[in-house]
């Protein structure tokens, strides 16, 4: 039976209930509401190109050649002010907390090239070994192409035919001993394959690691920690790995003879690595540090193939709350192989790796690190074209075919 007190009880309990939901639920003049929480990115393109270059640093004189040109894009990346896209939970046990996307604007040095590819029998090329390859057991040189654009034009694939004539054939910076090994992804054509075995390449497919970030990035950094597979790539003693705009200008032989073997810090090893003391701790690794950082970039690194370093690898890349989601690779090599991680990095000069060259370094780098093809204003601004005009006058006269036939036939096809 409802009384008049249980009554008064019953409406009192209701305006407690309403008051409280209006002051935790509704904003007040100040506040913002959680939906417009602002979204924050990297301001600009450019920007971010050189925050993946330099570890998240950016020099007061940014501004360097390759921010060239206004991005286009029909789905622009989000800006300050945005709500952050909605993302699906994770697993409990899942290390990925949320997943972010993978932003297909591009830019302008990304549109493909009006250089010509070679004229040349492809089909006859190559049927030749591999250029200064001598069988397992040796270092090489290598590059990976990942590159979704399949026209031959494409400028990653035409930096990849620039890199294999400057390891292998530019009178100025050719290997005297080491192959090129030109590491693709699953789905790179065939015909471009052929092209680059044709050249002297060593082509061999790396399987994709399913990698998935924490935040934006962009859609060219989605296949990048497929480079982990490379520790597996044990038919070769050690792996010179060179970005697809890291072009040498001088002979880089000697890089393999400064990477030093070290020893690990047994003690800073996680439980799941203790048992594989034996097959870890005697490592290699290498790249040149970034601005007293402490870091390298890692567009240019010595490593040495081991099966358990690649699974380690593997292992902590799924950890992506270690490390900075939006540097990609980048910052997980960095984290894994860090100063103060159980296997430091070996920092080497900066004349391995020039990444944004400076005006008084000319005929200091052996390599430049930097879209050489989009360059404007700058001492290196022709290097490509003019790079690639011998390469077309080498690769088109008979002179080559002599110097392939020296390497001599595969005894497969």
């Amino acid at each position: 039976m409802l009384t008049a007190r249980n009554l008064c009880f019953f409406l009192g309990a209701l305006v407690v209930v309403v008051v409280f939901y209006s002051s935790t639920s509704l904003p007040s003049s100040t506040a913002v509401p959680a939906a417009k929480q602002p979204y924050t990115f990297p301001s600009t393109p450019a920007q971010d190109e050189q925050k993946q270059q330099t570890g998240g640093q950016l020099p007061e004189d940014f501004g360097l050649p390759t921010d060239t040109g206004t991005p286009y894009s029909a789905n622009p990346l989000p800006v300050a002010g945005d709500a952050p896209p909605e993302v699906p939970a994770a697993e409990p046990a899942a290390p990925i907390q949320s997943h972010g996307e993978f932003n297909e604007m591009k830019f302008s040095f990304q549109d493909d090239l009006k250089f010509a590819n070679p004229d040349w029998d492809v089909h006859h090329l190559k049927k030749y070994k591999p250029h200064n390859y001598e069988g397992a057991g040796r270092p090489t040189i290598a590059t990976y192409l990942s590159t979704r654009n399949g026209t031959l034009h494409d400028p990653y694939f035409q930096a990849a035919q620039q890199l294999v004539y400057r390891v292998l054939w530019d009178p100025r910076s050719r290997s005297k001993k080491y192959p090129l090994t030109v590491f693709v992804a699953p789905f790179i054509e065939q015909e471009k394959r052929d092209i680059l075995t044709a050249a002297g390449a060593i082509v061999k497919e790396l399987e994709l690691v399913d990698w998935q970030p924490t935040v934006d990035i962009w859609g060219r950094w989605k296949d990048l920690f497929s480079k982990l597979n490379i520790w597996g790539e044990t038919e070769f003693s050690r792996v010179l790995f060179l970005d697809l705009d890291a072009f040498p200008v001088q002979n880089i032989d000697d890089i393999f003879d400064l990477a030093e073997r070290q020893k690990c810090r047994k003690e800073l090893l996680p439980v799941e690595d203790e048992a594989r003391v034996g097959e870890l701790c005697d490592y290699v690794f290498a790249g040149t540090e970034i601005s007293d950082s402490k870091e390298i970039n890692v567009g240019v690194m010595v490593l040495e193939p081991n099966k358990a370093m690649q699974q380690r690898l593997l292992r902590e890349a799924k950890h992506t709350e270690n490390f900075d989601n939006g540097m990609a690779e980048q910052a997980f090599l960095n984290y894994v192989f860090g100063q103060n991680s159980a296997f430091p990095t070996q920092l080497l000069d900066r004349e391995w790796n020039g990444f944004f060259p400076q005006e008084e370094e000319e005929g200091y780098l052996k390599i430049i690190h930097e879209k050489l093809w989009s360059m404007n204003d700058h001492w290196a601004q022709n290097y490509f074209s003019d790079t690639w005009r011998e390469m077309l006058l080498m690769y088109e006269g008979k002179e080559f075919l002599s110097r392939r036939r020296w390497d001599g036939e595969r005894e497969f096809e």
